[in-house]
């Protein structure tokens, strides 16, 4: 085991002293001397300190400093948040050195001398290139045109003073609030400016209500004046201890979202746009979709020239197929198609491109799908949710173990979407990770308390790994009035299960209306308890026939039923008994899954020394240069 490894464990003696800055860092000791005092490095701290040192100028991975400092244990981002801070305020102190945030990649430890030496390179290259001014100006105007339209700068963010009002508890809170909103800003990456002096402004107000700690966040531009949105967060005061990450989290997805879009074209500096902005984002928080559509269609004809505008119309366009008829269906997406076409160059600024892409196609074009999203997932941009989509597809389709490593990705690189928690938790159940995804839970459960994303990932991830008794276990903590299952129905239908019940389970599942939630949860239980009659007849309707005989077909039948449900629970576990029946080539043909199969990899089911028998049929039919999927994307 190498002295890093050792390090982690707090054990440092295989370090030498070594100068940093104008600090001398003793391992062994783990003091920091510096202007003629030293102070005790806490021992995680110091590990982390001493990886980024090895590496010096490089960047290290939050994943390389959890495999190194914590030997890869599941840790919450505000660990490493913690230790990052511990090190930056002794760089303050002790001068010299700092620790930059590199935004969607890690960290890298900057030395004075390295900035000197950088410099002095710049003043000799500049001398040189001063030469060649004329020149250049010269060729500007066709650069500009090769280059396309300049990236405007990203917004800068201040943090008002919170006010508190109702006694001292709220005082505390409020500035428990601020800080760790400071904090969270910082350590992501945004350009921070003085109070007041920011394009982009957030505060916040703090009051005790009726037993509970109400804090209202507000948001707006310098530009205008007045908040143009606000967000409450409440808890009951004995049980506010956790407001503070909260509101930090809240406000840090909001700056992420409107810098992504002002990056697009500034045209979110214009205060009339942000107001649409910030009304659509607020829809779309309390899950109305077509509210959304409707702001993001009145923008994008008040402002015909922003890629904002275009990029937010077009995804809203996919999200809300299901409400209009099937003409309006056809025309929508012609229009949002023609959107996402005209503002392809922008794609690699907007990392939402490749889920608004997929949004607009039939989903049994898998193989499609996933192309785009491994594109777009290379976006730089913190509100990406191409990596949450791709590592939701790749489960779809099979790869479980592939997609867990994806959703791993994709929780690190967007920590304020409990949606990327959420499809990693589900996927560490399906694994049967239990106790990771408990640790994950525990800690999304802090910046989200009242998500129900998280709530129906994890049942969810229960019920395709077929662990019932973990299942019944988990729903029952849950408040009746916060359940979107059906909950009458999973609760009689997995008592029948836990007591062998086979008549009462399928009476219960057997109701009609029920959720597509509760109907994926009655399919995993049908199969397990040897109802495979009655599992069948629920998926073959839950999962409708979306691929035809050509892309025209495809199309049709999309557009038809546009509705769209997880396949992964056909890949998992409790998956198995619908595999092992003639039924399940029928179930993967109309789903598009034997076209991908057939033409792409197959799923974990036929990986290893032991694949299941109908991995035999996988492969036979047509080959990959005559599936429609092999084709160029078209349409």
């Amino acid at each position: 085991m190498d002295a890093l490894r050792l390090s982690a464990r707090g054990r440092h003696g295989g370090d030498a002293p070594f100068h940093l800055g104008r600090a001398q860092i003793d391992p062994t000791s783990r003091e920091a001397t510096y202007g003629g005092r030293s102070e005790r490095i806490q021992d995680k701290p110091l590990c982390v300190l001493l990886l980024l040192h090895r590496r010096s100028g490089q960047v290290v991975t939050r994943e390389d400093i959890v495999d190194e400092c914590w030997d890869g244990r599941i840790v919450g981002d505000d660990v490493i948040n913690r230790a990052i801070s511990i090190l930056r305020k002794l760089a303050r102190r002790a001068g010299g050195f700092r620790i930059d945030t590199i935004p969607r990649a890690g960290y890298r430890l900057v030395k004075d001398e390295d900035n000197r030496r950088a410099q002095s390179r710049a003043w000799r290259i500049l001398a040189s290139a001063l030469i060649a001014v004329a020149v250049l100006t010269a060729a500007a105007g066709l650069l500009m045109r090769l280059r396309g339209p300049v990236i405007p700068a990203a917004p800068t963010v201040s943090v008002l003073p919170f006010v508190a009002s109702g006694g001292p508890d709220a005082a505390g809170m409020a500035r428990k609030a601020e800080r760790a909103l400071v904090e969270m800003l910082n350590e992501a990456g945004f350009t921070m400016a003085p109070p007041g002096q920011g394009d982009l402004i957030i505060s916040g107000e703090v009051a005790p209500v009726a037993g509970t700690t109400r804090v209202q966040l507000l948001a707006g531009l310098t530009a205008s004046g007045t908040p143009a949105m606000s967000r409450t967060l409440e808890s009951p005061s004995s049980h506010a201890d956790d407001l503070p990450i909260q509101v930090a989290t809240s406000a840090a997805e909001l700056v992420s979202t409107i810098t992504e879009l002002w990056t697009l074209d500034g045209q979110m500096a214009d205060p009339a746009f942000a107001s649409k902005v910030f009304a659509m984002i607020e829809a779309m928080g309390e899950g109305n979709l077509l509210g959304a559509h409707q702001i993001a269609l009145r923008a994008a004809s008040d402002y015909p020239n922003s890629a904002a505008a275009d990029l937010m119309l077009a995804s809203t366009y996919g999200a809300t197929l299901e409400v209009f008829s099937v003409p309006e269906r056809r025309a929508h997406v012609q229009i949002a198609r023609t959107m996402l076409a005209r503002r392809r160059s922008y794609a690699a600024r907007f990392g939402n491109f490749g889920h608004a892409w997929c949004l607009l196609r039939p989903r049994a074009w898998l193989q499609d799908c996933e192309r785009q999203l491994r594109q777009s997932s290379k976006s730089p941009t913190r509100s990406n949710s191409s990596p949450q989509r791709l590592a939701e597809l790749v489960a779809d389709v099979g790869r479980i173990g592939e997609a867990t490593r994806l959703a791993r990705v994709a929780a690190a690189a967007d920590p304020y979407s409990p949606a990327s928690s959420g499809v990693l938790l589900q996927l560490l159940e399906i694994e049967g990770r239990h106790r990771e995804a408990e640790a994950v839970y525990a800690s999304a459960i802090r910046k989200w308390p009242d998500s129900w994303t998280l709530r129906w990932n994890r049942i969810m991830g229960r019920a395709a790994r077929g662990d019932f008794t973990a299942l019944d276990r988990f729903a029952a903590t849950i408040p009746r009035a916060e359940f979107t299952f059906d909950a009458e129905v999973l609760q009689k239908g997995l008592a029948a299960y836990r007591v062998g019940d086979r008549q009462g389970l399928r009476l219960a599942c057997g109701r009609e209306n029920l959720r597509g939630s509760t109907r994926q949860v009655c399919v995993a239980a049908l199969a397990a308890a040897g109802e495979t009659d009655a599992s069948f007849a629920i998926a073959l309707e839950l999962y409708p026939k979306q691929a035809g005989r050509n892309r025209a077909e495809d199309e049709a039948l999309w557009l038809e039923r546009p509705a769209y449900f997880t396949l992964s629970l056909l890949s998992a576990p409790a998956g198995a008994p619908l595999r092992r029946d003639a039924r399940f080539l029928q179930l993967a043909a109309q789903t598009g899954l034997l076209r991908y199969w057939r033409a792409g990899p197959l799923p974990d089911f036929c990986a290893g020394p032991r694949p299941e028998p109908v991995c035999r049929n996988l492969r036979m039919a047509a080959s990959p240069a005559r599936s429609p999927l092999s084709r160029n994307q078209r349409g």
